[in-house]
């Protein structure tokens, strides 16, 4: 029997197919499972598995950017690449003149 087929013969692999859109409705059934949501374990799980791509691209960007730009633009750099470590980047960018303003016609 083909591993790949179903018992009514259909394509199995078909039915595996991941599903964005079902993401809240999982969170949801395993809040049910487990009767029990930490926002702490939620951020620690997030930031182990993002944390280090960023990191790495944190250092490719302050490294181009010390060769790439004058002393005023890096230090700018400096300010957004701390900003972005700490989750705080849309607070600095609020700051800066013209961030959250509307578009003017």
């Amino acid at each position: 029997m083909d591993p790949t087929k179903g018992q009514a013969g259909r394509d199995v692999s078909q039915l595996l197919i991941y599903r964005p859109d079902l993401d809240g409705l999982r969170a949801f059934a395993a809040l049910l499972d487990r009767e029990t949501f930490s926002l702490w374990k939620f951020y620690s799980r997030r930031i182990r598995r993002i944390f280090p791509a960023l990191l790495a691209v944190l250092a490719v960007v302050l490294i181009f950017g010390w060769f790439a730009l004058l002393p005023k633009e890096y230090r700018a750099l400096g300010k957004h690449v701390f900003g972005v470590a700490a989750f705080i980047s849309n607070f600095l960018f609020w700051r800066e003149a013209g961030y959250f303003d509307a578009a003017r016609p």
